[in-house]
């Protein structure tokens, strides 16, 4: 690419990137402490002053939200983030990935993977929740192991422990929110990694021609070399970082674990590895399905 076309998806991209962390500050604003520098801005009114019980409410996601019909925070999540550092994490994956996608396939596919994914990560946050609750259920001891006091409750027994469990489990998990777009970026991190899969299949398929027919470009291998290193260390580092949300995932599924360990393995780190997996598989569809094979023109590396 030369220094003009750089220039100008530099350009496009910036807009784009302003819009998304502008959307953030609303929410930032207002959950700022107040020995925060962000405090200041609360005196500026709504929307910097917004309320906790409006926060937890309709901006962040959680199975109660699901169930009193605020399904708008299915979204609004995306931009409440636990603090500046929580935002800051963040935008720094979404900054260098999010620029090659916006790159590649244009500001619609980007705010397209960006929604969706954080919607379908949501979403599996909330069948993980369903999961476990399950589980939960099932690893209590049956009233049937009561002795003589299951037999005198009867059928009444099964529908108090149910009513308990049930309770108990929702009561804690139910209304741990889910904030921050930590999906939306797997999702964009998955359109990217796909991206530089099939570039580095084309590398070679193009790398196997030259060398057939003798071609000899030392500025081609140049640039080639360096393109595979970033996407090679690129994959590298998805791999690593889906392993640490694929591990817990898996353990927390493990039978056998005890009563405590069970009702604690939705949320024992407080991190939503289940809603990275979603938005991160909901970009891999994504790209099948929408962006293979389409680049935009003039923007190939």
């Amino acid at each position: 690419m030369d220094r003009r076309t750089i220039i100008k998806d530099v350009r496009e991209y910036s807009v784009t990137l302003t819009g998304l962390i502008g959307l953030q500050f609303p929410c930032l604003v207002s959950a700022a402490q107040p020995s925060s520098p962000l405090a200041q801005f609360q005196s500026y009114g709504f929307p910097f002053n917004m309320s906790g019980l409006t926060l937890r409410d309709h901006f962040s996601f959680s199975p109660e939200n699901l169930a009193q019909g605020r399904y708008h925070t299915l979204v609004t999540n995306l931009f409440n983030h636990q603090d500046e550092q929580h935002l800051f994490n963040n935008f720094a994956t979404l900054i260098p990935n999010g620029y090659h996608v916006h790159r590649r396939f244009g500001r619609k596919h980007l705010l397209a993977a960006f929604f969706g994914g954080g919607v379908a990560g949501n979403l599996t946050q909330f069948c993980f929740y369903i999961f476990q609750k399950i589980r939960w259920e099932t690893v209590l001891p049956s009233p049937k192991s009561w002795g003589l006091l299951g037999d005198l409750l009867g059928n009444k027994a099964e529908i108090w422990k149910k009513l308990a469990v049930d309770k108990a489990f929702t009561s804690v998990h139910g209304t741990t929110p889910c904030k921050g777009a930590s999906a939306a970026i797997c999702s964009i991190v998955a359109v990217e990694t796909c991206a530089n899969i099939v570039s580095l299949y084309n590398k070679y398929i193009e790398l196997r021609r030259r060398r057939r027919l003798g071609i000899a470009d030392r500025e081609w291998d140049n640039q080639m070399t360096q393109e595979v290193m970033y996407e090679v260390c690129h994959l590298w580092l998805v791999i690593t970082v889906l392993l640490s949300d694929l591990l817990p995932l898996l353990d927390s599924t493990i039978p056998g674990k005890g009563i405590v360990s069970t009702f604690v393995a939705y949320s024992a780190d407080g991190i939503g590895h289940a809603a990275h997996m979603g938005g991160f598989v909901f970009g891999v569809l994504y790209y099948l399905i929408t962006l293979s094979g389409n680049r935009r023109q003039g923007n190939n590396r």
